[in-house]
């Protein structure tokens, strides 16, 4: 590469700021982390991979490489999370209505009876059945875990430099529509 070569190759980098998406990248990924990866050049459609590195134009993961211009989502697990409070709530909810139900019906039979509140019984079986299903709920929700994602910005434009065997550098752009 000529000085002028070498004086636009600068320019273009104070200008670019280095490479965007390996920048991008960095910062959310490191090496050994779970990905989710839409590439169609690759045939992957939303499969999880292990990360291993980015490089130019290329993302490297732990089975197969694939190039970074036909990678059109990419997301990385940030951790997983349990679901007992919402167990807990559905199960609440189901155990109380299971015994607002059953009450109605079984209620009804006592109205002759002076003393006999069914809105208080029927309260009382809502809340000891609401309870009930919230532990149950709540402990099968423990045990439910699903995977949390997050997006890795893919930007429009990726710059690249890489180092020639002449001891040189070469400066690539790609561009998608």
């Amino acid at each position: 590469m000529n000085g002028s070569g070498r004086s636009i190759t600068f320019v273009l980098i104070c200008i670019f700021g280095g490479a965007p998406t390996e920048i991008a990248a960095q910062e959310l990924l490191a090496s050994g982390s779970r990905v989710r990866v839409t590439a169609s050049v690759c045939a992957l459609s939303g499969q999880t991979a292990t990360f291993r590195a980015i490089r130019a134009d290329t993302l490297i993961l732990e089975t197969i490489e694939c190039p970074l211009a036909s990678v059109t989502r990419l997301d990385v697990s940030i951790g997983r999370k349990r679901h007992a409070l919402l167990g807990a709530g559905i199960g609440f909810a189901a155990g109380a209505l299971v015994a607002v139900v059953a009450c109605h019906g079984a209620c009804v039979i006592g109205e002759g009876e002076e003393d006999f509140d069914s809105t208080n019984v029927t309260l009382v079986y809502a809340v000891l059945f609401g309870a009930l299903g919230g532990v149950a709920g709540g402990i099968t929700g423990f045990f439910i875990k699903t995977e949390r994602w997050e997006a890795v910005p893919l930007e429009r434009l990726r710059v690249s430099l890489a180092p020639q065997r002449d001891g040189g550098f070469a400066l690539g752009f790609s561009v998608t529509f």
